[in-house]
C-alpha cells in the first residue's frame, strides 16, 4: 500500500517499516487505462529507478504491483527511454543557460 504526499510516498515493507520514495513520473497507458509510476529512494546518491503499476484499491492512492505483462513492460520501457531523453535535454538546456550567464 502507498501513502502519498505530493511527490513523496511511503511503502510499508514486509517487516512493517515505512520506506520513503520520490515519484519521478506518473503516466497512464491510453490504450488499456493502466497507471504506472517511476520512483526512486530519497537518498541523493541513489540512482536506482523502479517502475510499478498503480492498481486502484481501498487506499486513496492505490497499491503498487510489479509489472508482469510483457506488453506493459515494453510500454514502460519505451516511456522510460523517452523520460531519460527528456532529462538529458533539460540538463543540456540548463548547462547552456549557465554558460550564457557566466561567459568566463
Amino acid at each position: 500500500m502507498i501513502n502519498s504526499e505530493k511527490e513523496i510516498f511511503y511503502i510499508t515493507n514486509p517487516e512493517g517499516k515505512e520506506e520513503a520514495y520520490r515519484i519521478l513520473k506518473e503516466f497512464t497507458n491510453e490504450e488499456n487505462g493502466k497507471r504506472f509510476i517511476f520512483y526512486t529512494g530519497l537518498e541523493e546518491d541513489n540512482e536506482e529507478v523502479f517502475a510499478a503499476e498503480v492498481v486502484p484499491s481501498d487506499s486513496e492512492n492505490g497499491e503498487l504491483f510489479d509489472i508482469t505483462d510483457e506488453d506493459d513492460m515494453k510500454y514502460v520501457e519505451d516511456v522510460f527511454d523517452e523520460f531519460l531523453l527528456e532529462l538529458e535535454e533539460e540538463e543540456d538546456t540548463q548547462e547552456d543557460e549557465e554558460e550564457e550567464e557566466d561567459p568566463s
